[in-house]
Order: structure tokens, then C-alpha cells, then sequence
């Protein structure tokens, strides 16, 4: 188990057709149904499995959002639950154990934001050299960043260290045992939800949301070599160019 990495990405969201015809078109993702469950369908990429999606339906009238949903792995569940509880998390959903995954529980930290911990049945994938079209990165957006490493430290190992500050947001960045583990987007906003997003490495950040807008989505933010892009049903993914 590689405690402290994000291990996989699941898209919940209101409608799997538009997401997928969005998603093919602008990384070049296949997506098949799992054979387990007719319900969850996996995105691959070069043949590779790379995410997962399933339908979110509306509760008592309120529309869903979409949202990625990320997994981190922890070596025990059970304790992580209730390390996350211990420290203003909560439990959302779990823990159970997932004959195709492992064991695993919904849980959300101290800001509101969702992730899935996990422990793998056939243990972490290991690191390679992204591809284009892959994984790059993920970045926590929260307004606490001091709140977030007071959580993420005992639960992941994670320490901060920060990068940069400038108007309106400090950028921190997240290492547990010397590798960088994920981002953390201190925001002023308040309209936002703290989240976690994880980022798809482009060839070509400029293309990519034009290509994006055609097939219906659109751009939330641009700034140097990174974008953030909502999908269609309404989900926030980032794209990145290598330096």
C-alpha cells in the first residue's frame, strides 16, 4: 500500500452519456461498463483503465452536481475513519468492503470536501511517467489551508510547504516522505466549495478549450500553462501543459 497517494477518480455525475461523449472527444477516453456492475463504467486511456463513472440521481428536487471524486489510500480504513472523525472530518458513507476494490468509506474533511479511502484488494498501482491524456496532478481548493494541513497530516502524512502567494490565494504544496503528493489553492472566494480536482495532462492548453467549448463544455479559468474546465453535466476538471 502507498498510503498518501491518490490511487483513482471516479466522475459522479447526472448524466454518463454527455459525460463520456465529452470526455472521448476531447482526451481521447474509451469508456466500457465494468463487468461486475452495469452501473459503474470505466474510463481507459491507450488501454489502460484511468477512472471510473457513475449516474448521481436528484434527491428530494435539488439538482446533483457532477463532481470527480478522488481515492486516497490509507493502510487501515477503519482507523483513518476515525482519525478523519477525531479531527472535524465526518463520515459520509462506510466503510464496506468492495469485492472489486477493497474496503473503503466516503468520508469529507474539516472544509466540506469529499474523497473516498481506500484500501486496494490488489494494492496501488505504481507510478509512471504520465502521457498526455493522463493524470497529472490533483490540487485541494479550500479557504482554510491551515484547517487542511491540521487534517491531512495525521491522516496522509502529508507536510506543506508553500510555493507561492499573490493576490487573492497562497499556493502550498502537499509531500509526504520527499514525493509531492498533491496542491493546495488557498481561496478567497466565497461562492466556492472546497474540492479536490485532479488535472489531465494536454499537449496544448489553448486547444484543449476550444476543443472543450465545442463539444459543450466550458472554461472557468485560465492562467499560464493550466486551465480549469467544466464538463458539460456540470463537473470541474483541470487540464495542464508539461514546462
Amino acid at each position: 500500500v502507498d498510503a498518501g497517494k491518490f490511487v483513482w477518480i471516479d466522475l459522479l455525475t447526472e448524466n454518463t452519456q454527455d459525460a463520456a461523449t465529452f470526455y472521448k472527444g476531447l482526451f481521447g477516453w474509451q469508456v466500457k461498463t465494468w463487468s461486475g456492475d452495469k452501473t459503474y463504467l470505466v474510463f481507459s486511456h491507450n488501454g489502460k483503465p484511468i477512472a471510473g463513472m457513475t449516474a448521481v440521481r436528484k434527491q428530494n428536487g435539488k439538482a446533483p452536481e457532477s463532481w470527480w471524486l478522488l481515492s486516497l489510500s490509507v493502510d487501515d480504513v477503519d482507523q483513518s475513519v476515525a482519525m478523519v472523525t477525531q479531527n472535524g472530518g465526518k463520515l459520509l458513507e462506510g466503510p464496506v468492503d468492495d469485492a472489486g476494490r477493497g474496503r473503503m468509506a466516503l468520508v469529507s474533511d474539516p472544509g466540506g470536501a469529499p474523497l473516498i479511502l481506500l484500501r486496494a484488494g490488489g494494492g496501488d498501482p505504481a507510478d509512471e511517467k504520465v502521457a498526455t491524456g493522463s493524470w497529472f496532478w490533483t490540487d485541494l481548493f479550500t479557504r482554510d489551508a491551515e484547517a487542511a494541513e491540521a487534517f491531512y497530516n495525521p491522516l496522509a502524512g502529508f507536510q506543506k510547504k508553500q510555493l507561492d502567494a499573490d493576490e487573492g490565494h497562497r499556493y502550498l504544496v502537499f509531500s509526504q516522505n520527499g514525493k509531492t503528493r498533491a496542491g493546495l489553492v488557498e481561496l478567497q472566494w466565497d461562492d466556492l466549495e472546497d474540492n479536490w480536482m485532479p488535472y489531465v495532462l494536454v499537449q496544448d492548453v489553448k486547444s484543449t478549450i476550444s476543443k472543450a467549448r465545442e463539444l459543450g463544455g466550458n472554461l472557468i479559468l485560465e492562467q499560464d500553462n493550466v486551465a480549469i474546465l467544466v464538463d458539460p453535466t456540470g463537473a470541474a476538471v483541470g487540464i495542464q501543459e508539461q514546462h
